[in-house]
Formats: structure tokens, C-alpha cells, sequence
């Protein structure tokens, strides 16, 4: 098998990480034959193989649409008017949070307007926020990024994945699991309530997978959203 000309030059093949079950990484190898295993040792020396901490997490989204680029530009009836989607996911973090401190993840294009919008109690994440333990006081986080490659370099990726519909979960909602964890949540003996404000339904239960134990609920908002249009249908 294919699988087998990958790790035939070595001894050992050796993979840490968290998550890596989601990754477009396992799936790819998988999709060449690649089977993987439990490391006896290394599994001893793990902190934990499963989160415990799901009773402190609860998860609130916004849009039963799959968050993108382009339904975060589209624009929904919200409290009567017109607005663009990403617009609406930004009040709906301010309804949430309060004046309580919070982490969010943004796209570098809006970044800069959800810093204005959210003032000094927002504190942005790293576009790629693995492994950071500096925001472990923090019991509040918000995703607005959208994540989704081109129709092209996606048709490839699913091509290698062999299992299309998992490489959403590679490429967003690991990202999104990777930005919650930044939390106090990464403390092992924290208790606090912690909080994740998600755009959209698909997003949060692909989150609660890792947190048994955890709440989803939708925001109340004055809400009319408009469905989103698919790729190169007219304006």
C-alpha cells in the first residue's frame, strides 16, 4: 500500500499532538493505508487523554449557516435592520460577555475592527493559537474567524482525505478547539465557568465532541438570517 512506502524508511514513526485524530494529517494517511496505534509509553506521561472539564463549558452560537468568509459579509434582518453577519456575531459576544474579559479569534482582515468594536476587555488570539499558556485567566473566548479554503484547493483536500466531511474538521473546527483551550480550561485546577461564543451550530458541536458534559445553546437575538447563497450563484 501506499501507506507503506511512507513509513517503511523508518524504525518508528512517532506522532504527538493534541487533536491529532482531526487532523488533515491523520486523515490523509489513513486515506493511504496508514494505520495508527496507542504509544504504551508516551501515553503514561500524558496529563490526561480525555478533558474532565466539559461541567465548566458552555458553548453559545449564532447562525444555523456554516460560518465562512462570504455568509460573514452577508447581511441578516437583526433587530429590524439589515447587518452584515459578522457584524451581528460581534453584538452577539457583547450581549454575552458583558463588561467580563474575553480571548477571541478573528481573520487579520477584521481583526482590527473587532479590537475597535470590542474595546480593552477583548484580548486577541494568535492566528494559530497552539500550545499558548498565557491566556489561562481568561474564562471567555470568541471565534470569528472563518477558516475555509478555495473551492479548488478544498475538491484537492478532500480528494486526499478520502472522507470530505472531514476536512472542516481539520481545518476550522480543530483551529477552534485549539483557541478554547487557551483558556482557564487548560488549568487542571480551575473551577470558573468558561464561556465560548461560536458562529454557528455545525461549530459547536463539533467543539462539545471534545467536552462531555459541556451545554450548547443558541443566543436569543432579534434574528431573521438570511441562508446563505451557494458558491457563484448571482447576486
Amino acid at each position: 500500500a501506499n501507506g507503506d512506502k511512507i513509513i517503511d524508511a523508518f524504525k518508528d514513526v512517532i506522532i504527538m499532538g493534541a487533536g491529532f485524530d482531526i487532523s488533515l494529517m491523520s486523515h490523509i494517511w489513513h486515506g493511504l493505508g496508514v494505520e495508527f496505534q496507542p504509544h504504551a509509553e508516551l501515553t503514561k506521561g500524558l496529563r490526561y487523554s480525555q478533558h474532565t472539564c466539559g461541567h465548566r463549558l458552555s458553548i453559545k452560537y449564532v447562525f444555523e449557516t456554516d460560518w465562512s468568509k462570504n455568509f460573514a459579509g452577508a447581511a441578516s434582518e437583526f433587530n429590524g435592520v439589515d447587518t452584515p453577519n459578522l457584524d451581528v456575531l460581534q453584538q452577539a459576544c457583547i450581549q454575552v460577555f458583558g463588561d467580563d474579559e474575553f480571548a477571541f479569534l478573528a481573520n487579520n482582515d477584521s481583526a482590527e475592527d473587532a479590537k475597535r468594536v470590542f474595546g480593552s476587555k477583548a484580548q486577541r488570539l494568535p492566528n494559530a493559537p497552539c500550545g499558548l499558556n498565557e491566556y489561562q485567566h481568561i474564562h471567555n473566548v470568541a471565534i470569528l474567524s472563518a477558516l475555509n479554503p478555495t473551492p479548488a484547493h478544498l475538491g484537492f483536500l478532500e480528494h486526499l482525505c478520502k472522507k470530505p466531511e472531514k476536512v472542516r474538521d481539520a481545518l476550522f473546527h480543530a483551529n477552534v478547539y485549539q483557541a478554547v483551550m487557551r483558556s482557564s480550561l487548560r488549568n487542571l485546577k480551575a473551577a470558573e465557568p468558561v464561556c465560548a461564543v461560536v458562529p454557528d451550530r455545525t461549530v459547536a458541536k463539533a467543539l462539545a465532541g471534545y467536552f462531555e458534559g459541556c451545554r450548547i445553546e443558541k443566543i436569543p437575538l432579534e434574528l431573521v438570517e438570511t441562508p446563505a447563497k451557494p458558491v457563484g450563484a448571482p447576486t
